[in-house]
């Protein structure tokens, strides 16, 4: 049985992977950091291991017995810089040195297209810097070791049991609630919105198939190709829910820089060559959104 190692376990993703992973045969081992006796975590992998500082990873664990790392975890900077800093540059740094001492074949980074964004955009600059630095890290060092680093860029990702705080989350609970009234911008930004199950599957076409990837560094993106404006997202969540919710579009100002986010390109033919299918078109997401949603009240 593969062993597969994430951090995130907990997270949106995380608990979506790994209980997809458990399903498919594989050992998983979450580590959460923190200490395991002051809060309860939820977690579907099948060991937990607790950690409360990046040095106490390398005697968590037999490395050598690991067929991949699956960096998962990400912080948004919101409780402070030290916190980004550790989760997103200095824990994938020790994990993936880790990875490369003990000659752990596969290491995995869930990165985001929101790295690559321009630098003059300010919406979460911190938090796109840490991103990109831990990935120009990784593949600075990759040619030196036998550990395939493999960077999966996401795009705008939505599902059922997302993170509150996030855009879609917040909009559906407002649109669901039939909220009277929700201020927003014109809508017709234009934004590449990816189903959770694709996301998971992704993961999966890449962690099945990574002997057939060369040695160093390769990357991914998640995605559609298909952009939609926020307006016709927002639109099919209303009419899917046959709610009263007033939708003002064009009474919020355009976040400064907006344009950036429209000029990334997205590629998602490297996975297609993997034989990964996008299956859910952000109508066919909302419709599994809406039926997982109603499953579960």
């Amino acid at each position: 049985m593969k062993k597969i190692v994430l951090t995130g376990s907990t997270g949106f993703l995380g608990s979506a992977l790994t209980s997809r992973l458990n399903t498919g045969g594989f050992q998983t081992v979450a580590l959460i950091y923190g200490d395991s006796g002051k809060r309860v975590r939820e977690t579907y992998a099948t060991e937990n291991l607790y950690f409360n500082h990046v040095t106490d990873l390398a005697s968590l664990i037999d490395w050598t017995t690991v067929d991949a790392v699956v960096h998962l975890a990400t912080n948004y900077g919101r409780n402070g810089s030290a916190a980004l800093e550790m989760c997103n540059v200095e824990l994938p740094k020790k994990l993936l040195s880790l990875s490369q001492q003990f000659g752990v074949p596969n290491f995995l980074n869930a990165d985001s297209f929101f790295s690559d964004v321009s630098i003059s955009y300010p919406y979460l600059k911190e938090y796109r810097e840490s991103k990109l630095r831990f990935r120009e890290f990784a593949k600075a060092s990759a040619d030196s070791y036998d550990t395939k680093v493999i960077n999966l860029r996401i795009f705008h990702m939505y599902g059922p049991n997302d993170n509150k705080g996030k855009f879609v989350h917040e909009m559906l609970e407002l649109i669901r609630s039939n909220a009277v009234e929700i201020d927003l911008t014109n809508g017709t930004q234009l934004r590449d919105f990816v189903y959770i199950d694709d996301v998971v599957d992704a993961f999966c076409c890449i962690i099945r198939n990574a002997g057939s990837l060369g040695c160093g560094f390769t990357g991914f993106d998640i995605c559609t190709n298909q952009s939609v404006s926020i307006k016709c997202f927002l639109m099919a969540i209303k009419d899917k829910w046959c709610s009263d919710t007033r939708l003002n579009f064009g009474v919020l100002p355009t976040r400064k820089g907006e344009f950036h986010l429209e000029n990334m390109v997205a590629d998602n033919s490297g996975l297609i060559n993997l034989g990964w299918r996008v299956k859910f078109n952000y109508v066919a997401g909302i419709a599994n959104l809406f039926d997982c949603v109603e499953e579960n009240k």
